[in-house]
């Protein structure tokens, strides 16, 4: 507990650093782009006030003038042309400035947007939350046999007059469950028999439904079972894991969408049997394949 404690006080401090470390260097370049807009605006003002000097000279010039109102029209305008000579050009927001403020503008939403994605992201992956799976009737294969909750899976002795639609799995006995992950961390346990042969875990959406395949990553599987007498493993973990001497009754299966792995768990003793990565970043469903004389039950 220590060492899980060390190491999340470590990842939190990395965490802080990098965000302090970009919150300088965004900041710097604001406070660039803001000096250089003062001293543009500084400048204006400037030119500005130069130029209202010259209006107010003119304005007073006429006000004084006696002079016959063609000849005080045509010295006003000869004192303009002189006067603005004088004057220098205001100053003008170059395009790069212009795109750069745009920059900052355009920035804020990214990073609006992403702190409260991080946000519930992460509020979501620290929160394990208990999955209320069911089955999909239209994955299952025609042999299997759904209770009315779609809860319990169990393989029949002929096959059923299903559609062959798209979804359904038409060689192997399996079913997938209805509910979809992409996020956050999540669990569900099933209850499965001593003696018959099984299999539960994860699948790919895009999971292969036609024709037989093998229950490995390559074909979008990460799944503990046991057929031929034995408890298998969709890979050789390395170490092997130790299992009980008792057989195992019920399962958990343990998601973790952001971190990108699946975890197996004896349910009833809390003992870890096996992790392994998932497939991040695709949208994953519960997986249940039935062997001869099984039955699935997934726990409420």
């Amino acid at each position: 507990m220590k060492t899980e404690r060390s190491k999340a006080t470590s990842l939190f401090k990395d965490l802080r650093y990098f965000l302090e470390d970009q919150e300088k260097q965004f900041l710097a370049q604001m406070e660039e782009a803001e000096e250089e807009v003062t001293r543009k605006r500084d400048s204006f003002m400037v030119t500005f006030s130069q130029e209202l000097s010259l209006y107010e000279r003119v304005i007073q010039k006429i006000k004084n003038s006696q002079q016959p109102i063609d000849e005080l029209i045509q010295d006003v305008l000869n004192s303009l042309q002189r006067e603005e000579g004088n004057v220098e050009n205001p100053p003008v927001f170059q395009p790069a400035l212009k795109w750069k403020i745009w920059d900052f503008y355009d920035i804020n939403h990214i990073l609006e947007g992403i702190t409260e994605h991080f946000k519930d992201t992460l509020l979501s992956g620290l929160q394990l939350q208990k999955a209320n799976v069911t089955l999909d009737s239209d994955t299952a294969h025609p042999q299997l046999v759904l209770s009315h909750d779609y809860k319990i899976a169990q393989l029949g002795d002929h096959h059923q007059e299903l559609p062959n639609n798209p979804e359904r799995f038409d060689s192997l006995a399996i079913v997938l469950g209805r509910e979809e992950f992409k996020e956050g961390r999540h669990f569900w346990e099933v209850t499965v028999g001593t003696k018959e042969e099984w299999a539960v875990g994860i699948s790919r959406k895009s999971v292969k439904r036609k024709g037989t395949f093998s229950f490995i990553p390559e074909e979008g599987i990460s799944m503990l079972g046991r057929w031929g007498g034995t408890y298998q493993f969709s890979i050789p973990p390395n170490p092997l894991p130790h299992f009980p001497d008792k057989k195992l009754k019920r399962i958990r299966v343990s998601l973790n969408c952001t971190a990108g792995w699946v975890s197996f768990f004896d349910a009833e003793r809390g003992t870890l049997l096996y992790s392994t990565t998932s497939f991040p970043g695709e949208i994953l469903l519960p997986f249940f394949w039935l062997g001869a004389y099984a039955q699935l039950r997934v726990c409420q």
